[in-house]
């Protein structure tokens, strides 16, 4: 009797302190932001988690907290994860160059790095990028023909914002995982994570050509596990998913003073942006150049967030055109800075 009493008392605090972490903030214009964006981009999800606690989550319009969506380039900082934690175990470098794993690279295309692969600024070109989409080949292929495709720049010398080079790194991670992508993923990222709705079967569903760059689908919660943890710096749930150095390691400038050849954020803005591992850098620090908030948005409007001086993190699901979407997130970011002040 004693015992239960005892578990009944701890799930009435737990229940308490998220109704507190609710509450203690008042949220109500997110609220009527998100609902007067619904005939504009057809409904949204958001979490919003700060210090480990939920202090938002709710549903809008068509959509539901459980829903899962196509999340486009939002796969990318997941695919990081997987990179990274097969540099975490010594079995790559991100300095090492293609040709150490795929002989089809030559020449300056055989020096490009595993490093430039996951930044855009290896120099292979960006106008052929069917080759993701075509489901009935293997990664292996895909890299392969990718590797007869001529460069677009000195590798190093421009960011070019695409998918091709990182379908290389990707086939590289099979090499030197062992494994197909979709198992790699699954185990490396996320089972630890606990993200059962996340893979990367694309529309057909399991594909041995997975698109590493935009191929993900995946829901609120699931999204929100992995950015926990990022923002715990490697750690989840006591677990060490990758190592605080591959945390770091992902969120610096990787692009250095390369030339921005296209870059999807010269749409929104005339700043500078630059690129770390997979995941955009937001906001630094202008003395330090340390990263503030990383983000990674998908085409279709699927908007994760980190925010490290608040130990913040978002996410804003949604399934619409990024360009409806922008005006939403770029609010409710504000929002959020306004009410958590």
């Amino acid at each position: 009797m004693r015992i239960k009493i005892l578990f009944t008392t701890v799930i009435v605090l737990f229940a308490l302190s998220f109704s507190n972490a609710q509450t203690k903030y008042d949220f109500s214009s997110v609220d009527n932001l998100l609902q007067d964006a619904v005939p504009k981009i057809g409904g949204s999800a958001v979490l919003i988690v700060m210090n480990n606690q939920v202090l938002y989550q709710k549903a809008f319009g068509e959509f539901t907290i459980d829903e899962v969506v196509m999340i486009a380039s939002a796969s990318k900082w997941l695919s990081a994860g997987v990179i990274m934690s097969l540099v975490d175990e010594g079995k790559l470098s991100l300095n090492d160059p293609v040709s150490r794993y795929i002989t089809a690279f030559t020449g300056k295309k055989g020096a490009i790095t595993i490093r430039q692969l996951f930044s855009h600024t290896s120099g292979l070109s960006r106008e052929n990028e069917l080759v993701l989409m075509n489901p009935l080949i293997t990664l292996e292929t895909a890299a392969n023909r990718i590797a007869q495709m001529e460069l677009a720049a000195e590798p190093g010398t421009e960011f070019a914002y695409g998918g091709i080079s990182m379908q290389v790194a990707g086939r590289i991670a099979e090499i030197t995982g062992g494994k197909l992508w979709n198992e790699l993923f699954k185990e490396r990222i996320a089972d630890p994570l606990e993200m059962k709705n996340t893979d990367y079967g694309g529309l057909l569903g399991i594909t041995k050509n997975p698109m590493i760059a935009g191929g993900a689908k995946s829901c609120l919660k699931d999204y929100g596990n992995f950015l926990s943890m990022i923002i715990n710096k490697g750690v989840f749930k006591s677990k060490h998913v990758l190592s605080e150095t591959a945390i770091q390691e992902m969120l610096k400038n990787q692009i250095g003073d390369a030339v921005i050849k296209f870059s999807p954020y010269s749409f929104f803005t005339s700043e500078r942006i630059t690129y770390g591992i997979g995941v955009w850098r937001a906001q630094v620090d202008p003395q330090t150049d340390d990263v503030i908030v990383a983000s990674c948005q998908g085409a279709f409007g699927f908007s994760p967030w980190i925010d490290r001086q608040k130990n913040l993190y978002g996410v804003l699901l949604v399934r619409n055109r990024l360009q409806n979407v922008m005006p939403v997130y770029v609010e409710l970011r504000k929002m959020i800075d306004i009410i958590l002040k």
